[in-house]
């Protein structure tokens, strides 16, 4: 399993376009097929598709490529970006050129799964010290989800973190309650130490030394999710006509 994120710039012209425009197709995927879950994603000017793979590829951009769902999604946006797809290159070629780096990645069920997205402001050219952060981060044995009584409410299945330019994205595969992952991650050990490495990093962030100040960063820099799709069958519904936040 692994996890890929395109990015993309929405023109500034086309923001409020974007924001006030129908949401792209939530197509149900082929139960078969390299995807587990999909999902777009969008903050200010910051346009990002997320996937959720079965497996690790070599070229996740040609997979990607070959799905009709994601070359609707591809043309939906296309309107509203800053720099539009380069048809002339090939569109394995144009989603390569927008992969995300990923710096960090922890895969635990291979599942179909809700997807969400939270989006940090970081200073340009730190891709190398975020990723050295993020390697020392010592994975969760049970990473189970609990609601505010305590009791067991869902599955935190996979989790990575991408940078591109001025932003890094944290993108999770998770069962249950969004809330609820605010919660496991405001209370993972040795979280408020990790956040004090990436401080010098973080343009803009906010005060994480308490769990409640955590979730309330979590909620502020949550992106907003337009659209999410899932295999046929997998039991959980794509995403409604209307915008979602996570």
């Amino acid at each position: 399993m692994s996890f890929v994120a395109v990015g993309a710039r929405l023109a500034p012209d086309a923001v409020r376009r974007f924001a006030a425009a129908p949401p792209p197709p939530s197509p149900l995927l082929d139960a078969d097929g390299p995807v587990l879950s999909a999902a777009v994603f969008v903050r200010e000017e910051l346009l990002i598709l997320a996937f959720h793979l079965r497996e690790e590829y070599d070229d996740p951009a040609a997979v990607l490529a070959g799905l009709p769902e994601v070359a609707r999604w591809a043309e939906h946006v296309a309107p509203f970006l800053e720099t539009p797809w380069d048809p002339s290159a090939g569109f394995a070629e144009a989603l390569r050129e927008r992969l995300m780096r990923r710096v960090q990645q922890r895969v635990v069920n291979a599942v179909p799964a809700a997807l969400s997205a939270i989006h940090y402001p970081v200073r340009p050219g730190a891709a190398d010290e975020l990723t050295t952060i993020f390697t020392a981060v010592r994975p969760q044995a049970t990473p189970m989800l609990r609601d505010e009584q305590g009791d067991t409410s869902g599955s935190l299945h996979g989790v990575a973190v991408f940078v591109t330019g001025p932003h890094m994205v944290r993108v999770v595969a998770y069962d249950g309650e969004v809330a609820d992952v605010a919660r496991y991650m405001a209370h993972r050990p040795g979280r408020p130490q990790i956040e004090a490495r990436l401080t010098p990093y973080l343009e803009e962030y906010g005060d994480t030394s308490t769990p409640e100040g955590f979730v309330a960063v979590f909620e502020r820099r949550s992106m907003e999710r337009r659209a999410l799709s899932v295999p046929v069958g997998a039991g959980s519904a794509p995403a409604p006509a209307a915008a979602v936040r996570p």
